[in-house]
């Protein structure tokens, strides 16, 4: 499966408890497959499943992955990263399919339609 990495920030949509939450990050594509990793103000990344909005995991912003992301190549360079373990833990593209499937029937029902993922102009982010 190819890794590729957008580099034009993106706003996305994740399934919290009770709404979708739009937080700003950049999106990993696997093989048919799209993940958004997003810097969490709790110290993490958050890295979910763009149709479903529901977190696959969460790295910790610790000192190595700071000194990984403290440029803007390098930062792309770590999501490639990222994108390999994503890879890794797939595994068995079948049964991943079928999990993606029920994620956005459970997440549509409780929370309703996710709303449409949006290129965000950074500039604007950060007046």
């Amino acid at each position: 499966m190819e890794i590729k990495v957008n580099e034009q920030p993106q706003r996305f949509y994740l399934a919290w408890e009770d709404k979708w939450v739009e937080a700003v990050g950049h999106e990993i594509k696997v093989g048919n497959y799209s993940f958004c990793a997003i810097p969490m103000p709790t110290g993490v990344i958050n890295v979910s499943e763009i149709t479903t909005g529901l977190k696959f995991y969460e790295l910790p912003m610790n000192a190595y992955v700071l000194s990984k992301t403290d440029t803007k190549e390098k930062t792309f360079e770590f999501l490639e990263k990222v994108g390999e373990s994503i890879r890794r833990l797939i595994g068995n593209t079948n049964v991943f399919d079928k999990q993606i499937i029920q994620g956005r029937k459970n997440t549509e029902k409780l929370l309703g339609k996710k709303p449409e993922t949006e290129n965000v102009d950074i500039e604007e982010l950060i007046k």
